[in-house]
Formats: C-alpha cells, sequence, structure tokens
C-alpha cells in the first residue's frame, strides 16, 4: 500500500475559509527511510485568524516570500510523488487527524490540480483512529489522543521548533504508526 503522510498549516479551522498556507509529505522508502518535502503555498491575500497563527508560529511576510504561486507548489508536489510513489497503485492519504488536512488539501488540487485528485485513494489511514482502538483495547492510557500526547507516550522526539510544522508534524507522525503498529502486533499475543 502506498501511504502518503500528510500534515498541513492553515489559517483557522475552516477550510471554506482559511488559507492553507504549508503541506508537509512525507513518503516511506522500501528501504524503511522516508522521503520528505515541504511546500509553502503563497496566497494574493491570507485569510488567517489569531489563534492558528500563534500555534502554527508563522509569519506571513517571510512566509509570503518563500511561497509557491499554485502552479509551482503543483510541480512540487507532482515531482515528489513521481519519484517516491509512482506507478499505477493509488495512493493512501495518511496523518493524524487526516481529514482535516484532506479538508484543506483537496479543494486546492481540484482547483488547480485536477489531474492530480485521481492518484488519491478514498480511503485513509489515520493515527488518531488507531489511538483510540489502542485505548479501547486497554493498550493506550485514557486521556489526549493528540499528537503531542502520543508522541510523548511513544517516546518520539520532536523538537519544539518543529512541532506545529507541517513537515515536522508529517514526519513525526509516519514515525508514530510504526510504534503503534508494534503495539497492535503485541496486543494480538
Amino acid at each position: 500500500m502506498k501511504l502518503l503522510w500528510i500534515d498541513t498549516e492553515t489559517g483557522g479551522l475552516d477550510p471554506s475559509r482559511h488559507s492553507l498556507l504549508s503541506l508537509g509529505l512525507v513518503a516511506t522508502l522500501p528501504d524503511g527511510g522516508q522521503a520528505v518535502t515541504e511546500v509553502l503555498f503563497r496566497h494574493p491575500t491570507y485569510e488567517v485568524d489569531a489563534e492558528a497563527m500563534a500555534v502554527n508560529r508563522i509569519d506571513l511576510v517571510r512566509h509570503h516570500q518563500q511561497a509557491r504561486e499554485p502552479q509551482e507548489a503543483v510541480r512540487a508536489l507532482e515531482a515528489f510523488l513521481t519519484a517516491h510513489l509512482a506507478g499505477p497503485e493509488k495512493i493512501h492519504f495518511a496523518g493524524h487527524n487526516v481529514a482535516f488536512d484532506i479538508g484543506f488539501l483537496m479543494p486546492f488540487l481540484r482547483r488547480h490540480a485536477p489531474h492530480l485528485v485521481d492518484r488519491f485513494n478514498h480511503r485513509t489511514l489515520d493515527t488518531m483512529s488507531l489511538a483510540l482502538a489502542l485505548q479501547q483495547a486497554g493498550v493506550l492510557p485514557q486521556g489526549s489522543m493528540g499528537l503531542s500526547a502520543l508522541l510523548e507516550h511513544y517516546g518520539i522526539h520532536l523538537p519544539p521548533q518543529l512541532r506545529h510544522t507541517a513537515l515536522g508534524d508529517a514526519s513525526a507522525t509516519e514515525r508514530l504508526y510504526h510504534r503503534m503498529i508494534a503495539d497492535f502486533r503485541l496486543a494480538r499475543l
């Protein structure tokens, strides 16, 4: 199964209103390594909430200077997919609360890269759902199933400057998944 680990940083919680700012992409390679990239999105104007900007710590002036116009962003995404997830099999999005990220990414793809939409499977892999299943099975303790809590539980270190960045969170979620799968194997014994 082809998994593309994604995370986004956005200007708020509403994909119909707030700007998609960054997309972290992680492909798990056959040797167990990762291929990673981050795409920053430029907008003529940015729709953001102060609370979201405080969480993701994005400086919009610097962001705008480094971000890519939509067609440049599409080319970067397409190049990453071709280099690391080529072939006829559809790609599954994976992430933590991945529906949120897909909710921002798919409208962008439908508008700027409709030819890419069919490369993705409608089925997804969500570490939040896995965490809830492990919690229900008594493998994980009751409490928060947020990404920070799960990374702490599994001893996955993510430097504070990378937390709440699209690439940092996508990469950490991919590592989290492998730790969680080990728990599922243990639970079967």
